[in-house]
């Protein structure tokens, strides 16, 4: 399903820069780069549209007990202590660290819930055909997905779990096997809509900006 029917994308090729304009694209079919052939663009047959729901769904139902349970269980001398996706910004606050508390909180915690929003905000607007909300949404989700970082947190978990191994007694709890669905769930979804990948221009975005030392070639 294309994101406006009938109009052609200015599409940037994310490896090249060549700027040029793709049109609606068949089912499984693909665009490529005039210039270097890397893949700018993929057509769907609504498909996409229909995992992509699946997906964001899935993350939203995971989201709350995922944050909620424990990803990270130690025990020492006997003291066992349960830590949450959320223990870390809290404990950097308690610590007169805000600085590094709000950042921490915002990329683990925020920008996940509000990409998860505007991935079914993107759904949505697909599935109705509101064409002009669907640039805007896609350049939303992108940003979004660039700086949450559950993935990197999630990485994160398993490295903690090993070094607190070697000193003492520590294990991923219940929370964590939450949490890795809902980061593949994600991931899911942005593949999907085809939002894994980098796209600077879009349908009904006008022209993409000029880069420096690189002119946009002309027909």
């Amino acid at each position: 399903m294309s994101d406006q029917p009938g109009a052609a994308r200015l599409l940037d090729c994310p490896t090249c820069g060549l700027v040029q304009a793709v049109g609606v694209l068949p089912a499984r079919a693909h665009a490529q780069c005039a210039r270097c052939g890397a893949v700018i663009a993929h057509g769907d047959d609504g498909a996409g549209n229909q995992r992509a729901l699946c997906f964001a769904l899935t993350a939203l139902l995971l989201f709350p007990p995922a944050y909620a349970y424990p990803i990270l269980e130690v025990t020492t001398l006997g003291d066992t202590r349960a830590y949450t996706v959320v223990s870390g910004a809290r404990a950097l606050w308690q610590s007169a660290m805000w600085p590094l508390a709000v950042p921490v909180a915002l990329a683990s915690v925020v920008l996940p819930f509000c990409l998860i929003l505007a991935l079914l905000a993107l759904v949505l607007a697909r599935a109705v055909g509101k064409p002009g909300a669907i640039p805007w949404l896609r350049r939303t989700c992108a940003f979004l997905a660039t700086w949450s970082i559950v993935d990197v947190y999630l990485l994160a978990i398993f490295v903690t779990v090993v070094k607190l191994a070697q000193m003492t007694d520590a294990a991923p709890a219940g929370g964590a096997l939450l949490f890795l669905g809902l980061v593949v769930a994600l991931a899911l979804a942005l593949r999907s809509l085809h939002l894994d990948r980098p796209q600077h221009g879009e349908a009904g975005a006008g022209p993409p900006a000029r880069r420096p030392g690189r002119p946009i070639p002309r027909a």
